[in-house]
C-alpha cells in the first residue's frame, strides 16, 4: 500500500513537471515559432487538460488522500472558481478578454492544485529547481542568441532592453527567479557570484523596477533571518561574518561602479522615475482610478474582465490596474476577493513559519523565496490570469508541502 501511494504522488509529481514545463515552452514560443510548423501555444491547454485527467484518474484510483484533496485550500480555490464563472457569466460583457482570461484563470488554479497533492521530498525539490533552472537558462541563451544585437544597442543607447515579443518586464521576472535558483542550487561560489551579477545585469538594462525591488526584498529578508546572534555570539563568528559582507559588498560595489560607467546614471535615474513620464497610462493614475470604481461596486465588483473598458472608456481589449489584488477587488468585489485574500493570507503564514531558517541551503527554502518575490511582482504588473502563473505555482507548493521535511531535509547537491 505504502509502496503504491509513493508511486502515485511520483506521477502526480511527473505529471506537475510536464503542466510546468508545458508553459515554459509555451513562452519560449516567440524563439521557437520559425522553426516549428504550428504554435506551441495552441496546444497547450491539450496538454493541462489530458494532465487534469491523469489527475483524476490517480484521485479516483484512491492514489491521492482525501485529507489532502479536500483540504479547506481547495475548497477555497473551488469557490473563488465558482464565484469568477458567476461574475462571468452574468456581469462581463467584454466577452474576448473574459473568455481568455477565464481559461488563464483555470490554468493558474491547476498550477496551485497540482502541488496540494504531492508528497513532497527534498529529492523531488531538487529536481523541481533544477528543471526550471535549466528551463530559463535555455530562455536567457536563446534571448542572448537571437537579440544579441538589441542588448548591444540598450547597453550603448540606454533603450530597454526588449523586443515587441518579449516583455522587458517578463523577462527581467525570468532572470530574477533565475537568481534566486542559482543562490540556492548552484555551490561553485565564483561561478555564483558571475552569474547572479550578469543576470544582474540584464535586469538592470531592461530597466523594470519591479524584479529589482523583489530581489532587494529577498536580500534584505536574508538579512533579518541571518540574523541569529541574539544572546549566544562569538567574536570569531562577528569578524567572519564581518569579513563575508565586506568581500560581498566590495564585489557589489565594483559591479555597480562598472554598471553606472557603463550604462550611465541618466538611464537608470530615468527607468526609475518613469512613472512620471506615463501620465495617464502610468500604475499610480491606474490605482487611482481602480479605488473610485471601488467605491460605487463595492460587494460585487464591475464583472470579471470589466476593468479595461471602464479605463479606457468604452473600448475593448486587455487592460488591467497591474496589481492583482486591487484588480480582483474592482472586478470580483470584496465579496470575490476574500478566497484569495485566505489564500495568500495562507501563503504569507507559512512563510512567516521558515523565516528562522530561510538561507540555511536547504532547496525547500526557495518555495517561500520565490512565491514572496512572485507576489511582489504581481502587486506591480500583469493581471490575474495570463500575467502570474508562477506567483500561483509557489503559493500552491507553500500551501502543499509539509512543513515538517523543513526540518528534517538535507542540502541540496551542487551544480
Amino acid at each position: 500500500m505504502k509502496d503504491s501511494i509513493k508511486l502515485n504522488s511520483y506521477l502526480v509529481f511527473l505529471i506537475m513537471i510536464i503542466i510546468l514545463a508545458t508553459w515554459k515552452i509555451s513562452v519560449m514560443d516567440v524563439f521557437l515559432q520559425e522553426y516549428i510548423p504550428f504554435s506551441i501555444s495552441n496546444i497547450i491547454f491539450v496538454i493541462l487538460l489530458f494532465s487534469l485527467y491523469l489527475i483524476l484518474l490517480l484521485f479516483l484510483n484512491r492514489g491521492i488522500g482525501l485529507k489532502n484533496m479536500f483540504s479547506i485550500n481547495v475548497f477555497v480555490i473551488t469557490l473563488f472558481m465558482v464565484y469568477i464563472y458567476i461574475s462571468y457569466s452574468y456581469l462581463s460583457f467584454d466577452y474576448i478578454y473574459a473568455n481568455d482570461k477565464i481559461k488563464h484563470v483555470l490554468l493558474i488554479f491547476l498550477f496551485t492544485l497540482v502541488p496540494l497533492m504531492v508528497n513532497f521530498n527534498n529529492k523531488y525539490l531538487y529536481r523541481f529547481f533544477y528543471i526550471i533552472f535549466l528551463f530559463n537558462s535555455v530562455y536567457i541563451i536563446l534571448f542572448l542568441i537571437m537579440y544579441q544585437d538589441i542588448i548591444l544597442s540598450s547597453a550603448f543607447t540606454g533603450e530597454r532592453l526588449g523586443t515587441e515579443e518579449i516583455n522587458s518586464i517578463w523577462l527581467a521576472r525570468v532572470l530574477g527567479e533565475n537568481i534566486l535558483i542559482t543562490f540556492v542550487i548552484l555551490k561553485k561560489k565564483v561561478m555564483k557570484i558571475a552569474l547572479i551579477l550578469f543576470q544582474l545585469f540584464l535586469i538592470i538594462l531592461t530597466g523594470s523596477k519591479g524584479p529589482l525591488l523583489g530581489l532587494f526584498i529577498i536580500f534584505v529578508l536574508y538579512n533579518i533571518s541571518n540574523l541569529k546572534f541574539k544572546m549566544k555570539f562569538s567574536y570569531k563568528k562577528i569578524f567572519t561574518t564581518f569579513i563575508k559582507i565586506s568581500f560581498y559588498f566590495i564585489v557589489f560595489a565594483v559591479f555597480m561602479f562598472l554598471v553606472f560607467k557603463f550604462i550611465g546614471l541618466e538611464y537608470i535615474y530615468s527607468r526609475l522615475s518613469s512613472e512620471d513620464t506615463y501620465a495617464q497610462n502610468s500604475r499610480i493614475y491606474r490605482y487611482l482610478f481602480s479605488f473610485d470604481l471601488i467605491q460605487n461596486n463595492l460587494l460585487f465588483g464591475i464583472g470579471f474582465g470589466n476593468w479595461g473598458y471602464y479605463f479606457t472608456g468604452g473600448v475593448f481589449g486587455r487592460n488591467y490596474p497591474h496589481n492583482i489584488i486591487i484588480e480582483t477587488i474592482v472586478e470580483l468585489g470584496i465579496i470575490g476577493a476574500i478566497p484569495l485574500f485566505y489564500l495568500l493570507y495562507q501563503g504569507m503564514k507559512r512563510f512567516l513559519s521558515y523565516m528562522k531558517n530561510l538561507f540555511n541551503s536547504n532547496v525547500i527554502n526557495l518555495i517561500p523565496l520565490l512565491f514572496i518575490y512572485f507576489l511582489f511582482n504581481s502587486l506591480l504588473s500583469g493581471d490575474l490570469g495570463l500575467s502570474n502563473v508562477e506567483m500561483f505555482i509557489f503559493l500552491g507548493m507553500l500551501l502543499g508541502v509539509d512543513s515538517s521535511i523543513h526540518s528534517r531535509s538535507t542540502k541540496c547537491k551542487a551544480l
